[in-house]
């Protein structure tokens, strides 16, 4: 005797199913409906309610998994960022120890041919001089400067920073910059007269 809850199950998961795959898609209600009744091989298609019921489930189940994959992305990101300040401050480390640098020296003379011009002068070379200095090195900045951003970057994703305010008027709503006066006492008649024309215009 087959069990009335476990068939029942069954059949909400295979409503469930198909209403995620056709309201993706853009389905009305009704046609979720009929499409459920035909591949289901239901006497009827459920109630719209039903539909609306099932909807709101699935995305609610959605938003809870995206919140879980955004924390988990935003952890794999602060994981990766660790790392990179951690081999940023062993580099940084690296750069500040000195260096011993070998090099290597030919010491000789010209030999002139029988030619007198200087394109058939070669060089021999008499004896190698080798040698070791070292090198006084103290740190690349180039290493504290990146290893800034990543911090920067690190607290962006943790929301350590308050979100940038932009104003685009002046103070009490007053424009950035005032309006600038006109001194009309230098101008002809002409000119005051062209002027008060177009202040007239702009009224409009």
């Amino acid at each position: 005797m087959s069990d009335p809850n476990k068939k029942a199950k069954s059949e909400r998961e295979a409503k469930l199913t198909l209403v995620a795959v056709l309201y993706k898609k853009g389905y009305s209600y009704q046609k979720i409906g009929e499409e459920i009744m035909l591949q289901l091989n239901l006497s009827r298609p459920p109630p719209k309610s039903s539909i609306h019921s099932y909807v709101h489930f699935l995305l609610q189940e959605w938003r809870e998994a995206r919140i879980v994959d955004m924390d988990l992305a935003v952890q794999l990101e602060l994981e990766r960022i660790d790392d990179a300040i951690r081999e940023l401050w062993h580099a940084w480390e690296k750069s500040k120890e000195d260096q011993k640098l070998t090099y290597r020296k030919n010491k000789g003379a010209p030999v002139m041919s029988s030619q007198s011009d200087d394109s058939n002068r070669s060089f021999r070379s008499s004896f190698v001089e080798q040698g070791e200095r070292t090198e006084i090195c103290f740190g690349d900045p180039r290493f504290l400067a990146e290893i800034r951003m990543q911090l920067v970057e690190r607290r962006k994703l943790l929301g350590l920073y308050a979100p940038d305010k932009s104003e685009l008027t002046g103070k009490n709503g007053k424009p950035l910059l005032p309006a600038s006066a006109v001194d009309t006492s230098t101008l002809t008649e002409e000119e005051r007269a062209a002027l008060l024309a177009i202040s007239r215009k702009v009224k409009r």
